[in-house]
Protein backbone atom coordinates (compact mmCIF):
# COMPACT_ATOMS: atom_id res chain seq x y z
CA UNK A 1 0.00 0.00 0.00
CA UNK A 2 2.71 3.01 0.96
CA UNK A 3 4.39 1.58 -2.30
CA UNK A 4 1.49 2.17 -4.23
CA UNK A 5 0.91 5.39 -2.84
CA UNK A 6 4.62 6.56 -3.08
CA UNK A 7 4.52 5.50 -6.96
CA UNK A 8 1.32 7.53 -7.33
CA UNK A 9 3.22 10.89 -6.07
CA UNK A 10 5.80 10.40 -8.53
CA UNK A 11 3.87 10.32 -11.89
CA UNK A 12 2.17 13.75 -13.25
CA UNK A 13 -1.07 14.70 -12.58
CA UNK A 14 -2.12 14.08 -15.88
CA UNK A 15 -0.33 10.43 -15.36
CA UNK A 16 -2.63 9.61 -12.51
CA UNK A 17 -5.74 11.47 -14.25
CA UNK A 18 -5.40 8.97 -17.30
CA UNK A 19 -5.26 5.78 -14.81
CA UNK A 20 -7.96 6.42 -13.24
CA UNK A 21 -10.18 7.26 -16.70
CA UNK A 22 -8.68 4.07 -18.05
CA UNK A 23 -9.10 1.81 -15.08
CA UNK A 24 -12.85 2.33 -15.82
CA UNK A 25 -14.45 -0.73 -18.31
CA UNK A 26 -14.66 0.19 -21.99
CA UNK A 27 -12.73 3.42 -21.55
CA UNK A 28 -10.88 4.72 -24.59
CA UNK A 29 -8.41 7.87 -24.82
CA UNK A 30 -8.79 10.17 -27.89
CA UNK A 31 -7.18 13.62 -28.77
CA UNK A 32 -9.80 16.40 -29.32
CA UNK A 33 -9.13 19.96 -29.12
CA UNK A 34 -5.67 19.52 -28.57
CA UNK A 35 -6.07 17.70 -25.33
CA UNK A 36 -6.76 14.29 -23.76
CA UNK A 37 -10.62 13.34 -23.84
CA UNK A 38 -11.97 9.76 -21.93
CA UNK A 39 -14.74 8.36 -23.44
CA UNK A 40 -16.76 4.99 -22.96
CA UNK A 41 -18.24 3.68 -26.32
CA UNK A 42 -17.65 6.60 -27.82
CA UNK A 43 -19.42 9.04 -25.10
CA UNK A 44 -17.48 12.08 -23.47
CA UNK A 45 -16.71 11.76 -19.83
CA UNK A 46 -13.48 13.84 -19.23
CA UNK A 47 -11.61 16.20 -20.92
CA UNK A 48 -8.28 17.48 -19.44
CA UNK A 49 -7.56 21.22 -19.75
CA UNK A 50 -4.09 21.27 -19.60
CA UNK A 51 -3.63 25.16 -19.33
CA UNK A 52 -5.52 25.53 -23.08
CA UNK A 53 -5.32 28.56 -24.60
CA UNK A 54 -2.65 29.60 -22.03
CA UNK A 55 -4.72 29.58 -18.92
CA UNK A 56 -3.26 29.26 -15.55
CA UNK A 57 -4.98 26.26 -14.60
CA UNK A 58 -4.78 22.19 -15.12
CA UNK A 59 -7.89 21.07 -14.92
CA UNK A 60 -10.62 18.16 -15.88
CA UNK A 61 -14.18 18.84 -17.01
CA UNK A 62 -16.59 16.35 -15.86
CA UNK A 63 -20.33 16.44 -16.45
CA UNK A 64 -22.15 17.03 -13.23
CA UNK A 65 -25.86 18.04 -12.44
CA UNK A 66 -26.35 21.69 -11.82
CA UNK A 67 -27.04 21.12 -8.25
CA UNK A 68 -23.98 19.49 -7.52
CA UNK A 69 -22.02 21.73 -9.18
CA UNK A 70 -23.47 24.73 -6.94
CA UNK A 71 -22.34 22.60 -4.43
CA UNK A 72 -18.39 21.91 -4.90
CA UNK A 73 -18.35 25.50 -6.13
CA UNK A 74 -19.28 26.85 -2.60
CA UNK A 75 -17.20 24.52 -0.84
CA UNK A 76 -14.45 25.49 -2.84
CA UNK A 77 -14.25 28.00 -5.59
CA UNK A 78 -10.27 27.83 -5.73
CA UNK A 79 -10.90 24.19 -7.12
CA UNK A 80 -14.09 24.10 -8.93
CA UNK A 81 -15.51 26.02 -11.70
CA UNK A 82 -18.54 25.66 -14.25
CA UNK A 83 -18.56 25.33 -17.68
CA UNK A 84 -21.55 25.51 -19.71
CA UNK A 85 -20.71 25.36 -23.38
CA UNK A 86 -19.72 21.06 -23.18
CA UNK A 87 -21.87 19.43 -25.68
CA UNK A 88 -25.11 21.87 -24.53
CA UNK A 89 -24.53 20.39 -20.91
CA UNK A 90 -23.45 21.60 -18.04
CA UNK A 91 -19.81 20.48 -16.81
CA UNK A 92 -18.00 20.79 -13.86
CA UNK A 93 -13.91 21.35 -13.42
CA UNK A 94 -11.70 20.43 -11.25
CA UNK A 95 -8.51 22.43 -10.93
CA UNK A 96 -5.12 20.99 -9.57
CA UNK A 97 -3.90 23.27 -6.77
CA UNK A 98 -0.61 21.17 -6.78
CA UNK A 99 -1.82 20.04 -3.49
CA UNK A 100 -2.89 16.40 -3.02
CA UNK A 101 -5.35 17.39 -0.30
CA UNK A 102 -7.33 19.76 -2.56
CA UNK A 103 -6.01 22.86 -0.36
Amino acid sequence: MASQRRSQRTKSPVERLRAICLALPDTTEKVAWGEPTWRVRGRLFAQLDNHHHGAEHLAVWLPAPLGEQESMIFLNPVRFSRRLTWASAAGLACASTGDPTGR
